[in-house]
């Protein structure tokens, strides 16, 4: 998961600040991948949980949030069970530029299962064993996830927070998410091949670092 909210921000400043952020993102040569150039509409709030949206990455914010087109919404998703490193931490880049590698021109399917409390819809999202980012020895690992998170009705079989997780540049995030054996096991395979953030001595976890970083 991505970091706990701010207290001293209101909600409503939060919300105004991730619209300026996706109308900048979407202007040509900052960094957003609008090539229809589509009239972005935030995309409307929606409370009928689990529900399903499909579409093409627009943006990739670090290795467990982006942006994504359904049509003319914008939705920002924020993957359950995972955590990645926060900015100023080692493996901050890698992290979010494999996400961006695993969702670059791929459509993809994300399940919500919540909102946190600025409104991101909270979900696992999906692509096809075809992702060149994804070693097809390993894609079947993710294949039936659906009967791991008790949700129904995607058809990809690749779990993009669980293939993070695989190559070292995530953490397996218990806090809200509790239950699934692949994403620990995931983890646990990380570590003892020493991928990614993991070849360090004592990685600090994100939830760590963000709480030292709030202690200053």
């Amino acid at each position: 998961m991505t970091a706990k909210p701010n207290l001293q921000l209101t909600t409503q400043s939060l919300l105004l600040a991730w619209f300026a952020a996706a109308a900048w993102a979407l202007l040509p040569g900052c960094g957003g991948s609008n090539p229809q150039n589509i009239r972005a509409n935030p995309a409307p709030i929606r409370t009928d949980f689990p529900y399903q949206v499909t579409g093409i990455t627009q943006a990739v914010f670090g290795g467990d949030n982006f942006q994504m087109f359904e049509g003319t919404h914008l939705h920002y998703i924020v993957l359950e069970g995972i955590d990645s490193p926060k900015p100023g931490q080692p493996f901050y880049v890698e992290s979010r530029d494999a996400l961006a590698k695993l969702l670059r021109g791929i459509e993809i399917e994300v399940t919500i299962i919540r909102h946190d409390p600025d409104y991101r819809e909270i979900g696992f999202a999906y692509l096809d064993g075809a992702s060149e980012a994804v070693d097809s020895e390993r894609s079947s690992s993710s294949t039936n996830s659906e009967s791991t998170f008790g949700l129904k009705g995607h058809h990809r079989n690749i779990d993009v927070g669980y293939e993070i997780i695989r190559q070292g540049l995530g953490w397996y995030d218990g806090a809200t998410f509790q239950g699934d054996d692949l994403y620990r096991e995931a983890q646990a395979e990380a570590k003892a091949a020493k991928r990614g953030l993991w070849v360090q001595e004592n990685p600090v976890a994100p939830w760590d670092y963000e709480a030292m970083q709030n202690q200053k």
